[in-house]
């Protein structure tokens, strides 16, 4: 019999039964199992257990069941509570039990294993009926590495980035200026006296990174706008009055352009409460937030100059306000030729997010990101909602219309040339997505103006794949014995029709580090494979959030995390009926954020 829900305890569990020349009477699950079928239940203060269809009321007590013998697949999403459980007992397992520590030699020992287990081709009878043989030797490859660039911070002071990660040196490249705080307590994750010196040490970090406050906060956080919210399912309608109380209190400032940015506290992590305040703060009322659990909040302490959790805080806070951690300096990676001022170039990353498996009834969501500015530092979005499971963006004109005024207000100048990174399109449907998706951007270009003609280039990120590298010498052997960041492989396992790469642009701290894969679908401005291999790299720098290279190139992870942002803020709308949504366009206003919101509000 399939589960389907948990009920309430058999003794409170109560249903209609109606049996032939009986009246309809409403009785307890208990009841029903010992009136009827003798069963005095020992655990009666246990749930039940929903069986068989939804709409039938079938509750069976947990004692009377027993699980299936067949492996069951969890295919419906993990609750948050079974995520993080999840995740700890992996990592529990990774530093305790070597078997599952799958660094890249074990991994590479358990490969080898595998193929030399299997059976020799003369011996299977399918391999010799379809003339083929397995061979037992990993393909050697010759890659080579990329130089690691240099990083621009404040007044032009550079730092060199080692093996995929940089030293902050307590400065950025740009920190906003006439900031004010407001901290708010969900449901009494702090009290004052917790409040005080983690508070201090945050506002330190802050000041040493160069941002700078429309009031002093230090050792005085008893002055700091500080309010409680209550709430057990994230209710907006409750929390909108207290933003409303802090937007007032901002307003008392004598000081024009501040920037205000609203810190929740937040007991522990939980879905319905984060999703509650970041459609209260993006889409209700255009006001930037973070939100941070109370253990972290804790680990606020000691030296602020060495406090790496308040400098991580400082990053994502940073980026939210209008600021720039950091640039790659023109000089290196050829990167001035993607960063001239006569001839600048616009950054797209585009990525299709869906339901997760089960969900039938939740809508795709498309995320277009651009960036805004000469050297690929800051980012604005585009979302969309579109049918179920369909990877094309359907409303593609409007946004890459949306991102070139975007550029254009926002630097003065219209872009020379615009490269689009793309994630998650699978080989099947590279040409139709391309074709479509270029069709949409000249059509978008058409309506600026129709002699505007700028180089297109479309280039397609896919991460979901079994390739990986291993190192043939230990003294080339970076973190956990990976391959070092910039490792690039553009021949033997590439593609002879088509101009791709792999390209592994960071440091694996844990497993054996997976590269991305670059397909270079459509290029109207001939660009090298050099070119696209340094341009690739150097945009795996500008990820706000930390002071390392990441995976893929900054536009497609901000593109990803922008639909992670829209999926909370469908939560609500999603909880209505699906066909009066698709009739009024409820789902389109949803992600649709506050004219006043933070350009980044996704990091």
């Amino acid at each position: 019999m399939k589960f389907t829900s948990v009920g309430q305890p058999a003794t409170v569990q109560r249903f209609i039964m109606q049996r032939t020349n009986e009246e309809p009477r409403e009785m307890t699950v208990e009841d029903y199992f010992y009136n009827y079928k003798g069963i005095e239940l020992e655990y009666g203060n246990l749930p039940t257990i929903q069986c068989g269809p939804s709409t039938k009321n079938i509750y069976i007590p947990m004692e009377l069941l027993r699980l299936s013998d067949r492996v069951q697949r969890v295919k419906k999403r993990l609750t948050d509570f079974q995520l993080a459980r999840l995740i700890k007992a992996y990592y529990f397992l990774l530093h305790f039990d070597e078997e599952s520590a799958l660094d890249p030699r074990k991994r590479f020992e358990r490969i080898e294993f595998m193929i030399n287990g299997l059976n020799s081709s003369e011996e299977d009878a399918f391999l010799q009926a379809f003339d083929t043989e397995i061979g037992n030797r990993f393909i050697r490859l010759d890659g080579r590495v990329l130089p690691s660039p240099h990083l621009e911070l404040f007044n032009g002071f550079s730092i060199p980035v080692k093996d995929g990660v940089w030293p902050l040196r307590n400065r950025v490249t740009e920190a906003p200026i006439k900031v004010i705080f407001g901290v708010i307590s969900v449901n009494g994750a702090i009290n004052m006296n917790e409040f005080r010196d983690p508070f201090n040490v945050l506002m330190r970090a802050c000041e040493l990174f160069g941002m700078e406050f429309a009031r002093s906060y230090r050792n005085r956080a008893e002055e700091v706008f500080k309010d409680g919210w209550d709430t057990d399912d994230g209710d907006v309608s409750s929390l909108m009055p207290i933003i409303n109380a802090f937007k007032k209190n901002v307003a008392l400032t004598d000081v024009e352009d501040v920037r205000p940015l609203l810190i929740f506290v937040v007991p522990k992590e939980d879905s319905r409460i984060y999703a509650g305040i970041k459609v209260a703060c993006d889409r209700e009322a255009g006001i930037a937030s973070q939100v941070i659990s109370t253990k972290t909040f804790r680990r606020m302490a000691g030296r602020p100059e060495n406090n790496a959790v308040a400098h991580n805080i400082f990053l994502k806070i940073n980026a939210k306000l209008g600021g720039v951690n950091n640039r790659v300096l023109q000089r290196c990676l050829d990167w001035q030729k993607f960063t001239d001022h006569e001839k600048p170039t616009l950054f797209i990353g585009i990525d299709v997010t869906h339901p997760s498996s089960g969900d039938t009834t939740s809508p795709s969501i498309a995320a277009i990101v651009g960036s805004e500015d000469v050297a690929a530092t800051r980012y604005s979005c585009s979302l969309k909602v579109q049918a179920t499971n369909v990877e094309r963006v359907f409303y593609m004109v409007d946004a890459m219309r949306e991102r070139l005024l975007s550029f254009i207000r926002r630097t003065s100048l219209r872009p020379a040339h615009i490269i689009i990174f793309r994630d998650g399109v699978s080989n099947s449907e590279f040409v139709d997505t391309m074709n479509d998706e270029l069709t949409s951007l000249k059509a978008a270009m058409n309506r600026l103006a129709s002699d505007y003609a700028p180089t297109i280039s479309y280039v397609v990120i896919q991460k979901r794949h079994r390739t990986r590298f291993f190192v043939e010498c230990d003294e080339f052997a970076r973190g956990k014995h990976n391959v070092p960041p910039g490792t690039v492989v553009d021949e033997e396992i590439t593609s002879p029709n088509m101009f791709d790469f792999y390209l592994c642009s960071h440091l694996g701290a844990i497993g054996t580090s997976r590269p991305a894969h670059y397909t270079v679908l459509y290029d109207s401005w001939n660009l090298s494979p050099d070119d696209w291999q340094q341009v690739a790299y150097a945009l795996c720098h500008l990820y706000a959030r930390c002071a390392r290279s990441v995976s893929i190139p900054a536009p497609v992870y901000y593109a990803h995390l922008a639909c992670q942002r829209a999926r909370f803020y469908l939560k609500e709308a999603l909880s209505k009926s699906s066909q009066q949504m698709a009739v009024s366009g409820e789902l389109e206003r949803m992600v649709k954020v506050h004219e006043n919101a933070p350009r980044m509000y996704y990091i």
